[in-house]
């Protein structure tokens, strides 16, 4: 949990830049009714980006829900 953040209380998606479909962006956004602020928090200096970001790097790479072949999404 970073940030104080409840995993259900954030989430994203990734999504075709324009221009160029084959590089992705990563859409953030709360996932609490009216909002919570917290993408607005994490937006708020390059420092907390990259923390979360970090965060995310680490969760997933010990991530084992694609089995050998890595090709399903992360349900941990």
């Amino acid at each position: 949990m970073t940030l104080d953040i409840e995993r259900q209380d954030l989430d994203g998606c990734l999504y075709p830049h324009a221009g160029d479909p084959t590089i992705l962006a990563l859409i953030l956004f709360d996932d609490v009714p009216g909002g919570a602020g917290h993408v607005h928090r994490i937006a708020q200096n390059e420092a907390t980006i990259k923390k979360v970001l970090h965060s995310i790097y680490q969760r997933m790479k010990g991530c084992k829900c694609g089995g050998e072949e890595e090709d399903t999404s992360c349900y941990g």
